[in-house]
């Protein structure tokens, strides 16, 4: 469920869809290139965000539609940036920063879990390794 125009947490706007915010004349634009300066990502990154619609560009311009980003995307995407750092979904990010219902703790602990299942099978493979060039060190060593 979308949260209502003009519902934040943490100063991130959490619906972004071009029909809700209205551009104050003397607002920043950014474009694509200064996005991906300021924020250190990929343009494509960028592009895919915007293309999966957790990320829109305010404003879209003519005749070759470049994109254009207002501060309070820079913010949405700041902390999109901030949970994917953190090891977050785009599902959860999606959740997290569009449903104003959700649970957050309940989405973060999730995350938290999931990751600490993924690093118990990463530690069980680093000791699988470890024994597996064991072995090929001691069959070096007879040879």
């Amino acid at each position: 469920m979308a949260c209502p125009p003009g519902y934040s947490f943490f100063g991130r706007r959490a619906q972004m869809d071009n029909n809700t915010v209205n551009r104050n004349r003397d607002e920043t634009l950014y474009s694509v290139g200064e996005i991906c300066r300021i924020t250190g990502i990929t343009r494509k990154t960028l592009f895919y965000y915007d293309r999966i619609g957790l990320l829109v560009p305010y404003e879209r311009t003519e005749p070759q539609q470049f994109k254009l980003y207002d501060r309070e995307r820079l913010e949405r995407l700041n902390g999109i940036i901030e949970y994917r750092g953190a090891g977050l979904r785009i599902a959860e990010i999606r959740a997290l920063l569009d449903d104003c219902h959700v649970n957050r703790l309940e989405v973060m602990n999730g995350a938290l879990e999931r990751l600490l299942r993924e690093k118990n099978g990463v530690d069980r493979q680093i000791r699988n390794l470890k024994e597996l060039i064991d072995t090929e060190e001691n069959f070096a060593r007879r040879n």
